[in-house]
């Protein structure tokens, strides 16, 4: 294992650690797999993609360029993941997260006619979906 993948799964595991959170609600507030995160902090593996470093650097309040420096992004790479388009974006995307949360946790989804209409499994899967997103 090289210095770099060293660096990087300490700081993302002593920031997740500070943060009082497991690799499980890491990913989970990431959208990425329970392995990932594990991988990452273990050393195995050496970097993911950009996204998934900025979402992570935005959850655990860590500095993304440093980050993305260790993991071995070039320059270009990193100015452009730091763009503020994308900073705009990303700053819409959590303001929608909140929006619908607001909104199923005061409009029950199971009393709509759509939600009626669907069969058992599908109910059963959307259930688990909207209960995974607003975790």
């Amino acid at each position: 294992m090289t210095n770099n993948k060293r660096e990087l799964a300490d700081i993302i595991k002593e920031a997740r650690e500070k943060k009082g959170i497991s690799q499980r609600e890491l990913a989970r507030q990431i959208g990425v797999g329970n392995n990932t995160i594990a991988r990452l902090e273990n050393g195995e593996r050496k970097s993911t993609n950009a996204l998934t470093l900025k979402k992570m650097a935005n959850v655990l309040n860590l500095d993304l360029r440093e980050l993305m420096t260790i993991a071995g992004f070039s320059k270009e790479d990193i100015e452009t993941t730091i763009d503020p388009e994308m900073e705009e974006y990303m700053a819409r995307q959590n303001t929608y997260k909140k929006l619908f949360s607001s909104y199923f946790a005061s409009n029950d989804i199971t009393n709509t006619k759509w939600f009626k209409s669907q069969s058992k499994n599908d109910q059963k899967t959307i259930k688990a979906a909207i209960k995974d997103y607003f975790k």
